[in-house]
């Protein structure tokens, strides 16, 4: 994920979709942006 210039990586042990809103929460806490910083970066 990237965001203002930097590279965000996030742990995921179930690399299999569609996660749950746990696991997306868990994933944008690990990279230190919003759920909607986060969807808007899948959408690039």
């Amino acid at each position: 994920m990237k965001e203002s210039g930097r590279l965000y990586k996030v742990t995921v042990d179930c690399p299999k979709a569609p996660f749950s809103q746990t696991l997306i929460g868990s994933m944008t806490k690990q990279a230190g942006v919003t759920k909607k910083a986060f969807y808007a970066a899948l959408k690039k």
